[in-house]
């Protein structure tokens, strides 16, 4: 599978394309990559009991001590953005985030 990172300069947010292919598969891997972070909790909102999440919705689900992110999953899109906290933590997350989908075998 082709997975295409982009970073939308003006929302700030992380937009990961797998075309041709349904998004939520990869977006549940990389919840479940976050969630095994240290001090990154991923709040289960069905994605552990292989429900997924809620199409085109935004869930505010990961949380660390100062950061709140969303992500919302739509066809061959899965979206990240932050919603509260500090940048420099965000950008470290989302670096983390796309070493883990860059990483992971084809």
């Amino acid at each position: 599978m082709s997975i295409q990172i982009s970073e939308d300069s003006y929302e700030g947010g992380l937009l990961i394309r797998t075309p041709g292919q349904y998004a939520m598969g990869l977006g549940v891997e990389i919840l479940e990559f976050l969630d095994s972070l240290s001090g990154v909790f991923v709040k289960n909102i069905g994605w552990k009991n292989g429900f997924g999440i809620s199409v085109a919705v935004w869930h505010p689900i990961i949380h660390t001590q100062n950061l709140v992110v969303e992500v919302s999953t739509d066809c061959e899109e899965f979206q990240i953005r932050r919603v509260d906290g500090p940048s420099d933590e965000y950008s470290a997350l989302i670096d983390a985030v796309m070493e883990f989908v860059r990483s992971r075998p084809t």
